[in-house]
C-alpha cells in the first residue's frame, strides 16, 4: 500500500478503481484495515477486493495489485518480495493422542495430513 500511495502521490488528483487481488484470511488483517485511511485520503479512488483463495489470471481480471504467498512464475508480471511466512502443523489433541506427537518435520509423513496451499487443499500422509 506505500508504494502505490508513493505512484499515486506523484499525480495531482488520482481517480479511478484500483483493483486488488490477494487470499481472503490475508485481507483480513492486512488489507482491510488500510483501507479506510487509504480512501480518506484519495476520496476519488475506489477500491475493487477481489479477497478469494483461487489463484486467477491477474491481467485477464483486470487487477493492478496483487499479494500472492508464493514466487509468481509469470516473466510477465513484476512482482516483488514483502515478506516471508511460516507454516505451522496443527493437530488435535484426541489425534495426537492416537497417532502420537511427531517430533521432527520428517515424521509428519506418517501422519495424516491435510495442507493448505493457499489456494488448495492436499491430503496425503
Amino acid at each position: 500500500m506505500a508504494e502505490a500511495e508513493s505512484n499515486i502521490g506523484q499525480q495531482q488528483n488520482p481517480t479511478g478503481v484500483l483493483r486488488i487481488s490477494c487470499f481472503a484470511a490475508f485481507s483480513e488483517h492486512a488489507i482491510l484495515p488500510y483501507i479506510k485511511p487509504f480512501l480518506e485520503k484519495y476520496p476519488t479512488i475506489k477500491i475493487d477486493l477481489l479477497a478469494d483463495d483461487r489463484f486467477i489470471n491477474l491481467v485477464e481480471e483486470g487487477v493492478e495489485l496483487a499479494i500472492r504467498v508464493r514466487v509468481m512464475q509469470d516473466p510477465a508480471l513484476v512482482h516483488q518480495l514483502i515478506g516471508r511466512s511460516q507454516r505451522i502443523a496443527i493437530a488435535a489433541k484426541s489425534y495426537l493422542d492416537r497417532a502420537g506427537v511427531p517430533k521432527t518435520p520428517q515424521d509428519l509423513a506418517d501422519h495424516e495430513c491435510i495442507v493448505y496451499e493457499g489456494d488448495r487443499l492436499l491430503r496425503g500422509t
